[in-house]
């Protein structure tokens, strides 16, 4: 019975690392430096796309998170909603971007961060990075819980 047990929590532990993550994690790393507001970076590397499932395809390219990030991000300091998709190659030159960018970028490079695809979500009191969620529907939910 207590193998049993050990079995069930052990699939249940897998099954959420393989997820994409999920819930909110608060608990993790301090806000960002300069970063107020509902800031996200999704960070891949684009010679790996034939590698990726249709699903992470579609929160990469689709419009379904896009649309939403619109509708949810606050304004970066150059007036433009505050997400960005990224290749893991421009976080070697942020010399161009927004002081705020800058700060995610930095942050990002020294933060012990997944293999890509992955999320990096600040909102001014917290942050977070994350394996890029399965789907866009995952991926929306997982925003969601950063939006309030």
């Amino acid at each position: 019975m207590k193998r049993l047990i050990l079995l069930v929590l052990l699939a249940a532990l897998l099954y959420s690392m393989s997820s994409g993550g999920g819930g909110r994690e608060r608990d993790g790393d301090p806000p960002i430096d300069g970063v107020d507001g509902l800031h996200v970076l999704i960070v891949e590397e684009s010679q790996d796309r034939h590698k990726l499932s249709q699903d992470k395809m579609a929160v990469l390219t689709g419009g379904d998170v896009r649309a939403w990030l619109k509708a949810n991000t606050d304004e970066d300091g150059d007036g433009a909603k505050g997400f960005r998709f990224w290749d893991q190659d421009q976080l070697k030159s942020l010399e161009n971007e927004s002081d705020e960018w800058q700060a995610i970028g930095n942050f990002a490079l020294s933060a012990d961060t997944p293999a890509p695809p992955w999320i990096l979500v600040a909102d001014g009191a917290a942050t977070t990075i994350q394996p890029l969620p399965e789907d866009p529907e995952a991926t929306v939910d997982f925003l969601e819980a950063w939006a309030d």
